[in-house]
């Protein structure tokens, strides 16, 4: 099963190398708080976003749109003080119904890019309840792919 995993890694992997024009990178930023490091995400043209994940469980706090704003989810205003909080905590339940939709999530270069757009994107002001959605699937697809 390890071997499987460490095959499929790597496939992905090169098939994120062999394209030059979509790039979905990892990298590490700032730190926001104490507990916490940044992880930068690129996708397609001026999508970019920054996640702030938990040092101790690797679970997603929030993350910046493509302003440079940071959203926090429920419970973790505390580690991100002036972050503007979500309507929603960072749950299976709350993102896409329960674990149980979990197997209907679909993962992968395609998917990550999409997810990236919708967090990049994602304004509270003018965001209406088909973009919050996106934005909590988004959310859960990058918490899969990246945890």
């Amino acid at each position: 099963m390890a071997n499987f995993f460490h095959v499929a890694l790597f496939f992905f992997l090169l098939g994120l190398a062999g394209q030059r024009g979509e790039v979905l990178s990892v990298a590490q930023h700032d730190l926001p708080a104490d507990g916490l490091f940044v992880t930068g995400l690129k996708g397609k043209d001026d999508d970019g976003v920054h996640m702030a994940v938990h040092s101790h469980d690797y679970s997603l706090a929030g993350f910046t749109n493509r302003s440079g704003h940071w959203h926090v989810f429920l419970g973790d205003e505390d580690v991100l003080s002036a972050a503007r909080p979500l309507l929603f905590r960072n749950t299976y339940h709350d993102l896409i119904g329960g674990i149980k939709n979990l197997p209907d999530l679909p993962l992968g270069r395609a998917s990550s890019l999409q997810a990236i757009r919708a967090l990049s994107s994602y304004d509270p002001d003018t965001s209406g309840d088909e973009e919050t959605a996106a934005v909590k699937r988004a959310v859960a697809v990058l918490s899969v792919v990246l945890t």
